[in-house]
């Protein structure tokens, strides 16, 4: 086809059209060129052969001269014809190797290929033309944009801008504006969520050419308004990955992913820099461009989209309608989390092959930053693009606004001054337990239940899964003292964040939070360092810093944190997660309370000389006692906090299943929910350990109790279970909370 260049010149706004008009462009179709076996196109003007978009130019001070990608601008917009295509997969079963016929993820798979059950139904999408740019947002191109911004009240995205014509209601809402950072200080700090790989540097140098990361999805979309420009749909973004009505099964072609095509990686491989799993310059995988001749639409890093988290199943669409094609739909609902897609740098395709055009990811929080994930814009072809689009000094409120503080002030239950109420009572009831003595631990019996590991001391017999740092069993006496019926939620953590001021002057004081029965047991003012320098940086654990460091799953940073900056998000009832050691202890003495210790947490989860297997008795676990992975082995679809989105999303308001998962003395949530806090180091047990004991021995980690919404019944639900790997105290881990105890009246 014929190739007419449109240059977009910012010139007292003017645009000048070249050989062609907008609508003659689109007009041309050309062949997808020759073939290489595999259905995958070779030759012709794009890099990977194909039809080669029409290469549309950019403002000259959005993509400095120095932004260049494989030896041309690295803000190349390519234009897309507009047409109707298959999004989504069918419903045949999966039928390669190490997938499992009806699971929840292998149902949809095209014989031979793992898919996800949220590409179903395949239903026909018509999208009009667009333009999409060639190359993921460099960190250069990025770099133009911090130097621009100077903060949430003044540099702000106009009401309505970035809207995709065709959607109606798709553009900036003015109440996001407070999403974004609230200075420039802060969105460089941003930037900086994973150590090892964030992209972002504060001085140019050696990455400038890598796809930006750690970038929210409203950030994302600030900087495409900014630089003229919108977030695509999510029909858009597939259109183009799957080569429109070719409804290409990869970018390329049917091809097996190698690494000339895209960087992903895993046990077997891995196609970063030097042979290593890790994030490469933009455009560095020509052989994989597209059909319009887009460049890591496949690997590298995972792109927001504009679209609200749902599956197909749960859109208009399903049942499918014998009627015309859907037009230009995006999904506006359901907006907390977003959508991202295209797969990322350390994507094992044999387990999830999100490198597929029809791949998607529906559990990301739009707040949250991730080293998996980055920004590629779309345009209006037929618009004039606005340019830099922000409102000058725009009187907006700053986020979350609390009064100024210059003392730790410590006031009993002051974080429900504000009549926070959790399953029709206030948040902050604190039972008071009896004194008493109970059996600590659990014997020395082999485990004889299903799904238990066989010959490991420890287990009750016909109990669930134990370990060894169980044993042995002793008897422990513990003094009268009340404890919180729920873990500390969302909406009471606020009222401590919006008080906080800074490790200097707000913090508590020496031996504050001390157990009376526990000599030594409470705060250490070396400890003040170990908190939030302040309440930009508090905010900033709860979100940006959390998880950055478990890769066993990467949604753990994201998809489940319980903390937003807006309170109208409506998580106030659900459990804080995300905290330290330190900022648990800090949170309690505030509050007029303390840490337990690990032996009156246990104390009250087994109810005492009762010595229930759980907090409600000796019954399995399921969904109507617990918030926990129901079962070992099943399918994150079957998580008690609902839905069927990966994980299922974050834990469940608290006392969700009270009065039924209720202990002896009225606590909820003390099995699943939040892995809690508690005041000892980890250490074994001892037979000589009988009353009101502490482990304050120093050593590598503090003890969490009673296992978490996304563990199942194996992995500590039971009152005895212990959590100690990962636990350093400075940690901010998903699913690490809180539930303070309180002397007794």
């Amino acid at each position: 086809m014929s190739q007419r260049r449109i240059l977009w010149q910012r010139a007292v706004g003017l645009v000048l059209v070249l050989g062609a008009s907008v609508t003659g462009i689109y007009g041309c179709e050309g062949d997808i060129g020759a073939s290489d076996g595999n259905g995958n196109p070779a030759g012709g003007p794009g890099a990977n052969g194909g039809d080669g978009g029409v290469p549309v130019g950019r403002p000259t001070e959005t993509c400095p001269a120095t932004a260049t990608c494989g030896g041309e601008s690295c803000c190349v917009s390519l234009l897309v014809p507009g047409g109707t295509f298959p999004q989504g997969r069918g419903t045949e079963e999966c039928g390669s190797p190490g997938c499992v016929s009806g699971e929840w993820w292998n149902v949809g798979c095209p014989k031979g290929y793992g898919c996800a059950g949220n590409e179903i139904p395949e239903h026909p999408m018509t999208v009009a033309p667009f333009a999409l740019d060639k190359y993921e947002v460099s960190v250069s191109r990025f770099r133009e944009f911090v130097s621009s911004y100077s903060g949430n009240t003044k540099t702000v995205p106009a009401t309505g801008s970035g809207a995709n014509a065709a959607v109606p209601n798709s553009g900036w809402d003015s109440r996001w504006n407070v999403r974004l950072p609230d200075d420039q200080a802060l969105l460089r700090r941003r930037l900086k969520c994973s150590e090892d790989t964030q992209t972002w540097t504060d001085a140019p140098g050696a990455n400038e050419n890598l796809p930006i990361n750690c970038v929210s999805w409203y950030e994302a979309f600030a900087f495409c308004v900014w630089d003229g420009g919108r977030l695509p749909t999510e029909s858009e973004w597939e259109y183009a990955a799957a080569g429109g009505d070719k409804n290409l099964l990869y970018p390329w072609g049917s091809a097996t992913p190698d690494c000339t095509r895209a960087n992903f990686g895993g046990p077997d491989k891995a196609c970063g820099p030097k042979g290593k799993i890790g994030i490469a310059p933009v455009g560095s995988y020509g052989a994989g461009n597209g059909r319009y001749g887009h460049a890591d639409l496949a690997g590298n890093l995972y792109e927001w989209v504009l679209d609200g988290s749902k599956d197909y199943s749960d859109s208009p669409w399903n049942p499918l309608p014998a009627s015309a094609p859907h037009d230009n739909y995006a999904q506006l609902s359901d907006v907390s989390f977003r959508i991202i897609r295209g797969g990322y740098y350390a994507m094992d395709v044999t387990a999830n092959d999100d490198l597929r055009a029809a791949g998607r990811e529906n559990g990301l929080r739009a707040e949250h930053h991730t080293a998996y994930t980055g920004i590629r814009c779309a345009r209006s072809a037929s618009k004039t693009p606005s340019g830099p689009g922000w409102l000058s000094d725009a009187k907006l409120p700053p986020r979350d606004p609390g009064p100024p503080n210059t003392e730790f002030h410590v006031q009993n239950g002051q974080s429900c001054s504000a009549n926070l109420s959790c399953k029709g009572t206030s948040c902050c009831t604190s039972p008071t337990l009896p004194a008493g003595t109970f059996p600590m631990g659990r014997g020395t019996e082999d485990c004889g239940a299903v799904g238990c590991q066989s010959k490991l001391p420890g287990c009750p017999n016909g109990a669930n899964y134990c370990a060894e740092d169980e044993l042995p069993e002793h008897a422990m006496t513990v003094s009268a003292y009340a404890l919180d019926k729920f873990p500390v939620t969302v909406g009471r953590f606020r009222t401590f964040v919006n008080a906080y001021g800074t490790n200097t002057t707000t913090v508590p004081p020496a031996g504050a939070g001390a157990n009376p029965a526990v000599a030594g047991s409470g705060w250490d003012s070396a400890w003040n360092t170990k908190l939030p320098k302040d309440q930009e940086e508090f905010r900033d654990n709860l979100h940006l810093n959390c998880g950055s460091t478990i890769n066993w799953y990467h949604y753990t940073e994201a998809a489940y944190q319980t903390w937003t900056d807006d309170p109208a998000d409506g998580d106030a009832d659900r459990p804080i997660d995300c905290l330290n050691w330190y900022e648990a202890f800090a949170f309690c003495i505030w509050d007029g309370g303390r840490l337990p210790t690990e032996a009156e947490w246990e104390y009250a989860a087994t109810g005492g000389d009762e010595n229930r297997v759980y907090l409600w008795g000796n019954a399995a676990p399921d969904c109507t006692l617990t918030n926990f992975l129901n079962g070992p082995g099943v399918t994150y679809g079957n998580m008690c906090s609902g839905g069927k989105e990966v994980g299922g999303g974050p834990p469940m308001p608290v006392g969700n299943v009270s009065p039924k998962g209720d202990g002896r003395w009225g606590h909820s949530d003390m099995d699943g929910s939040v892995w809690e806090w508690v005041l000892d180091w980890y250490g074994p047990y001892s037979k000589s350990q009988t009353s009101n004991y502490a482990n304050l021995k120093k050593a590598d980690y503090r003890v969490l109790r009673g296992g978490h919404f996304f563990a199942d019944y194996a992995t500590g639900q039971r009152a005895a279970g212990r959590y100690a790997r990962d636990a350093y105290p400075e940690s901010h881990f998903m699913g690490y909370g809180v539930r303070c105890a309180r002397s007794a009246p």
